[in-house]
């Protein structure tokens, strides 16, 4: 089975070579500014959050923390994208950056902490002018200072069970100009801290809440002598390119991926190092249907050796065929730039009874080189539980439907 699957790869690897002549997207190598004529626009936002916790099912934080509401603080610097480079005006003129994060639980003094965060966020204006607009925000980044799990010294905390998570923060927002340098935006969110099962316990965190923004415009900077005449000193023109015609086209992506994961019986936390090792391999094919998105279909072979756990056999005694599984999945991925947002729903084609008949997939891609790609994405079995956290590094070729 492994062979046979392995000769798909090989097949498709080579057969694709004839390929890597047509041209790739012309966002991955944008040099709308590689002279360094345009001068950067920079934002400074502080934000405000008020929220309440979805319900971990732990009951010291049913009793505590979760029948309060909370607070958070943000601070982001950020570049206003007006066109200085093309892929800006495909997105409607975004904003993106860098953020911190803090949160703070009611009581502070909590058996889960309050954790802080550092993040990269993207927002964007879906619908309106400068004035006023409907858009998203998106952040993902690192949290930390969360009160983890321990037996000893934190037993009754069975949340998570690392001091540090991934962050994952979506809003949908109201913005509004104030003053000349100053906008405001109103908006409603989600956010979700998880390890993907490298530590359990691992039910995650997720609040939801109310949000209040103020973003300072700062003005340009320019990098090079000799021209500043001619750009307003703290809002600039959005500039319109004449972008390429859109060429639609198919992928081809081959994805080996490895991560670990930790054990979900209760009994078996105390041990600290029993991990388990975990594998995947991701045959796709994608149809690029705008500059922003393509969908496609794929197949899945799994290696987990947490299914020694469910067997009642912890210590890894199963045959490798008993540790092997099949999948089948259709995906999307929202491609800014050079990174894209995978989301992947499928079906368990292999009878595994604890990996339930579906699983999902959702994370980040980075296209490092015009083929290859870094991927790291949470796996999800039936029901959203977090699985365990894929990092791969992948190859894609690409065929335009019609060759020019």
């Amino acid at each position: 089975m492994i062979r046979r699957f392995l000769w798909i790869i090989l097949i498709v690897v080579i057969g694709g070579q004839e390929l890597l002549s047509q041209s790739v997207d012309f966002l991955l190598a944008d040099t709308t500014n590689q002279d360094k004529i345009y001068p950067r626009y920079f934002t400074f936002d502080f934000k405000a959050q008020r929220g309440r916790h979805v319900t971990t099912g732990v009951k010291v934080l049913e009793q505590s923390i979760e029948k309060n509401p909370y607070n958070v603080f943000e601070f982001r610097f950020g570049i206003k994208g007006y066109g200085q480079e093309s892929w800006h005006q495909i997105f409607r003129y975004p904003t993106y950056g860098i953020g911190l994060y803090q949160a703070y639980f009611i009581p502070q003094n909590n058996q889960l902490g309050n954790p802080g965060a550092l993040y990269f966020f993207f927002n964007q204006a879906l619908l309106g002018n400068e004035k006023i607009y409907l858009g998203y925000d998106l952040a993902c980044g690192i949290s930390y200072n969360f009160l983890n799990y321990h037996p000893e010294h934190n037993p009754e905390q069975l949340a998570i069970g690392t001091a540090q998570n991934i962050i994952f923060q979506i809003e949908a927002e109201t913005g509004f100009r104030i003053l000349k340098r100053l906008d405001g935006a109103v908006g409603i969110g989600f956010t979700h801290f998880s390890n993907g099962r490298m530590r359990t316990p691992q039910r995650g965190v997720n609040l939801y809440h109310l949000s209040g923004k103020l973003r300072y415009h700062m003005g340009a900077f320019y990098r090079k002598e000799g021209l500043r005449e001619g750009w307003p000193k703290v809002r600039p023109e959005p500039i319109r390119h004449v972008l390429p015609k859109f060429n639609p086209r198919w992928e081809f992506t081959v994805c080996p991926s490895v991560g670990i994961a930790t054990p979900e019986g209760e009994h078996l936390w105390v041990d600290r190092s029993l991990h388990y090792f975990m594998a995947s391999i991701d045959l796709s094919s994608f149809y690029h249907y705008a500059y922003f998105g393509k969908v496609g279909l794929g197949l899945d072979l799994f290696y987990d050796e947490s299914m020694n756990e469910w067997a009642g056999t912890p210590q890894k005694s199963l045959p490798i065929s008993e540790e092997l599984y099949w999948g089948a999945h259709i995906g999307h991925e929202f491609m800014i730039q050079r990174f894209r947002v995978v989301s992947h729903f499928g079906i368990t084609l292999s009878q595994r009874e604890y990996k339930g008949k579906w699983f999902a997939r959702v994370g980040l891609r980075y296209n490092f080189a015009k083929n290859f790609y870094f991927r790291s994405v949470l796996k999800t079995p039936e029901g959203f539980k977090a699985d365990w956290i894929e990092w791969g590094l992948g190859y894609s070729f690409y065929k335009h439907r019609n060759p020019r």
